[in-house]
């Protein structure tokens, strides 16, 4: 993979707006240049108005002041519109390709990854729509200005480039200073809210067995250490700024100190209205340098969202455009497969082979921490595989697309997971309504017993699913989350422990639908230790500490069970 990949991928995102980017930077430079209307006012006013003492002569001027003004505060309100569009664009072109990154990553780190990708995609589209992005547009401005000053004596603008070189210092003590301490900010930030959406996601369980002050305690701890960090980084950022503000003011009076002077020695000419607009120009070159200082977080935070947008970009490139395969038979074969879980070196499972036919149910048991949920992520192509291959219908799964490959798969991991959305949407996997996808969903929900369930609810299927899947009880959501499993007929289905939160009549009508859905063709792989779901079994296979201890057909396997027992 080429390492720039991903940084030219977010290039080209950002080149996509570069009509914009150049229309805002042309409407800046004319509305910079309109700041010399008052400095013109000023300058008109202590010569023409008060040598000839016109009454009419001050008004008019005052009206044209008044006409630059407001077309300078449109030329304003137009680049801020124009660069709120580029942002907005910019967003928009992200979001997709964001959803997927995010999706993935959290995936396979095994934790939220949201917070920090959609706030890097925040501070980009707000460094982009903000005061950072109308400074550097005024920085041409402040060359003309420049210009200007040396017209009037050479020695102004040499003290205005020493202010510069001054103002620059202070940037880059700024960035070595202020970087490193909002860095570290930023990560205890994402630390302490991902500590808490972890309390709040498993508060029952912490209260209920007392856990709640350790928990709190600690979160309280990464909240306090990333408050004192960003209050660190704050007045850091806080002290330097005032520093560029205090020399932004000082080299205006400087300029006006050294005008008088020169005026006493006749080298300037134009009297005290020239040497009032020097000062005025002064301050004026570096004001957009002072600006970017007074957000130089800002544009720190910005610059490290970009570094890292870039990163995820080039780690996880689009997908490429591949040709449609045809709907899979259901055959699974797993092949020499090794892994583990993703970023971990060491493997969980090893050397497994085996084949399952279209309309099987293989049960895979073995004692816990055995690899047995590993294996259903890859089997589903969720994990990748350190050596080995799983093939269904001999393509590999981690290779076929998943937005083909998605609807002919079902599902349930052992921590069942459901959406805050309605009932119908989490079971139709948000498919669009229609009567076939209503009588579909119907049917599941009777084939797992949650008709009596549906009725109770204030809007039936329609009834909105709170976090956690509330008001739903865990077997009632186990039900949900097998029927959403089963949605639209696949050919492959992975449960992982589907009967461990059912009573006894749910096991049946579990057993039921397996059977059913084998003698349709569907190929099942069922991870359990109940001895129901077993005895329905076509095939088992054992897992032990990783390895495949075991794998045939269900009779060999009791045949094996009763030979150990006696």
């Amino acid at each position: 993979m080429d390492a720039n990949q991903g940084l030219d991928e977010l290039a080209s995102i950002f080149r996509s707006q570069k009509s914009r980017f150049r229309f805002a930077f042309l409407l800046s430079f004319i509305g910079g240049l309109m700041l010399l209307a008052p400095m013109a006012y000023m300058f008109e006013v202590y010569g023409r108005v008060v040598e000839s003492r016109s009454h009419f002569t001050l008004g008019m001027l005052f009206l044209v002041l008044l006409w630059c003004l407001a077309v300078m505060e449109l030329l304003d309100w137009s680049r801020a519109r124009i660069l709120r569009l580029a942002g907005q664009s910019i967003d928009r072109a992200l979001e997709q390709r964001l959803f997927h990154i995010v999706a993935r990553l959290s995936l396979l780190r095994g934790y939220p990854f949201h917070h920090q990708a959609m706030g890097d995609v925040k501070n980009l589209r707000e460094i982009i729509s903000g005061p950072v992005m109308s400074a550097v547009a005024e920085l041409p401005v402040a060359c003309v200005f420049l210009c200007l000053m040396c017209v009037i004596h050479p020695a102004m603008t040499a003290l205005a480039l020493c202010a510069v070189a001054v103002q620059l210092v202070l940037g880059f003590v700024y960035q070595q200073t202020v970087s490193r301490a909002s860095l570290q900010a930023q990560r205890l930030t994402y630390r302490s809210q991902g500590l808490a959406d972890a309390m709040l996601g498993n508060l029952s369980v912490i209260a209920g067995m007392g856990m709640f002050e350790a928990v709190y305690s600690r979160w309280m701890r990464l909240y306090k250490s990333s408050t004192i960090a960003s209050l660190n980084a704050n007045l850091l950022g806080a002290g330097l700024s005032v520093a560029s503000r205090v020399l932004q003011v000082l080299v205006g009076s400087a300029v006006l100190g050294l005008g008088v002077w020169f005026l006493m020695q006749e080298q300037i000419s134009g009297g005290a209205g020239v040497i009032i607009v020097a000062s005025t120009l002064g301050g004026r070159i570096l004001a957009p340098i002072s600006q970017l200082m007074l957000h130089g977080r800002s544009i720190i935070v910005a610059r490290d969202a970009y570094r890292r947008l870039a990163d995820a970009l080039k780690r996880n490139p689009e997908p490429k455009s591949t040709m449609s395969l045809p709907a899979p038979e259901g055959r699974l074969a797993v092949e020499s497969l090794t892994a583990g879980p993703p970023g971990h070196p060491t493997a969980v499972i090893r050397a497994l082979n085996f084949v399952v036919e279209p309309g099987e149910m293989l049960v895979v048991t073995g004692p816990s921490g055995t690899g047995k949920s590993t294996l259903a992520r890859l089997l589903l192509g969720l994990w990748p595989a350190q050596a080995g291959v799983v093939r269904l219908d001999r393509v590999d799964m981690a290779m076929w697309p998943k937005q083909q490959v998605g609807q002919w798969l079902g599902y349930l991991p052992q921590k069942i997971e459901l959406a805050q959305a309605s009932v119908f949407e989490n079971l139709t996997r948000f498919a669009q309504e229609g009567e076939a996808t209503r009588a579909h969903a119907m049917q599941l929900i009777d084939d797992v017993g949650l008709s009596a369930c549906m009725r109770e609810l204030p809007h039936g299927v329609a009834t909105e699913l709170g976090r956690a899947g509330s008001p739903l009880s865990i077997g009632q959501r186990q039900r949900l989350g097998v029927a959403r499993a089963f949605f639209g007929n696949p050919k492959l289905v992975v449960l992982d422990e589907p009967s461990s939160y059912l009573d006894e009549q749910g096991e049946k009508e579990l057993t039921t639908l397996l059977r059913n859905k084998k003698q349709q063709g569907c190929t099942l792989v069922v991870i359990t230790h109940r001895r129901a779901l077993i005895d329905i079994a076509d095939k088992v296979l054992v897992l032990d500490q990783g390895q495949q201890r075991f794998f045939g057909s269900r009779d060999e396997a009791f045949a094996r069970m009763g030979a150990s027992d006696a």
